[in-house]
This record gives C-alpha cells, structure tokens and sequence, in this order.
C-alpha cells in the first residue's frame, strides 16, 4: 500500500518537474539567443565605429597603460590614443572588443544554463558582461605592454617578422586569458542556485 500511493505520488509530480525543466531549458535558450543578438550588434558597431566612438575602451584601456609605464598618451582626432614618445598608437585596431565578444559569450553560454532561478540566470548574465568588460580592459592593456616591450627590442622569430609576432602575441595572450577566465568562473560558479524555483 506505501508503495503504491509512493508510486501515485511520484506519477503526479513527474509533469510538474517537467514543466519547471521545459521553462528552464526555454529561458536558456531566450538568453542565448539574446546574447547572440548583443554580440552581432556589439560587432557590427566595432566594425563601422571611428576611434570617438570607441572611446568607452580605448580611453581605460590608454590610462591603464599610461599609468603602468609613466608615459603619456594623448587622445589624437580619428586615430586613438597616442604615445609621441614610444612611437605607439592605440588605435581601433587594439580595442579588444573580439575579445570582449568572445568572453562574454563563452560564459554567458557556459555558466547562465547552471543557474535554477531565473533571478539567477539574468544576475549572471549582467555580471557577465561587467565581468568581460573589465577582463577586456585588464588583457588588452597587458597585451599592448607585452606588442610594446616587444617592438622596443625589434624581436622577431626566424621568418617570423615584428609583426607576426605582434599578431602571435597577442593570439596567444588572449587564448591564456579566456582559458584562465573561464577555469576561474567554473571554480567560483561551480555550485547552481539552492532554490530549485523558476
């Protein structure tokens, strides 16, 4: 008899647990998709912006640097940040807004779905880009210290020219960095919300 109304019991729950996965796995998916939107907007501003309206990362990203190596670097119409001393621009080019593209999906895709609460999913998801917004400002500014460092000396690997090895470089930096960003993220987010409530 304990088994048999267990058993009811069980039979009666099973479509409520289905409806709480199904509006789960549907909230998921509206968030990746408006990620997806927030990126092919963010990158189609990146590929049409002028160096003025890409000031909100390449101005932290010019202090940063500035403040690191005592070196002035002066706003210059339509070109970006420039240091007369080193001979360096930090021009649209050095915005690292692939790179902000990139983190922000990667964890948006791989953390937002661990979350049980829709609370949760959308705190994540704002935290995210504000996450990936700074790591932009942090990686791309080591990264214009290390192209610096390295035109400085003239290195250059065999066939490999300064400015391969500018590009390398700065592959190189990136990748690390989203590995360590997203190895960090799933130590810190590595337990979903206690409440099991959508």
């Amino acid at each position: 008899m304990i088994h048999a109304i267990r058993g009811d019991r069980a039979v009666r729950l099973a479509p409520a647990r289905f409806r709480i996965r199904a509006t789960r796995l549907a909230w998921d998916a509206l968030f990746v998709v408006a990620t997806l939107v927030a990126a092919y907007f963010l990158k189609r501003h990146y590929s049409l912006a002028t160096p003025d309206e890409l000031w909100w990362v390449l101005a932290p990203t010019a202090q940063i640097v500035e403040s690191v190596l005592g070196t002035a670097f002066i706003e210059e119409a339509h070109a970006g940040f420039m240091s007369r001393e080193l001979e360096f621009v930090i021009a649209p080019s050095c915005a690292g807004v692939n790179f902000l593209i990139i983190a922000f999906s990667m964890f948006v895709l791989a953390f937002v779905p661990t979350r049980r609460t829709l609370r949760g999913k959308i705190l994540l998801w704002i935290g995210g880009a504000c996450v990936a917004y700074g790591l932009t400002l942090v990686v791309n500014s080591l990264r214009i210290l290390i192209a610096i460092w390295l035109r400085g000396r003239g290195v250059a690997f065999g066939v490999l020219d300064a400015e391969t090895v500018h590009r390398v470089e700065g592959v190189a930096v990136y990748f690390v960095s989203l590995c360590v960003f997203y190895l960090a993220a799933r130590a810190l987010l590595r337990r979903p919300d206690e409440v099991s409530h959508v």
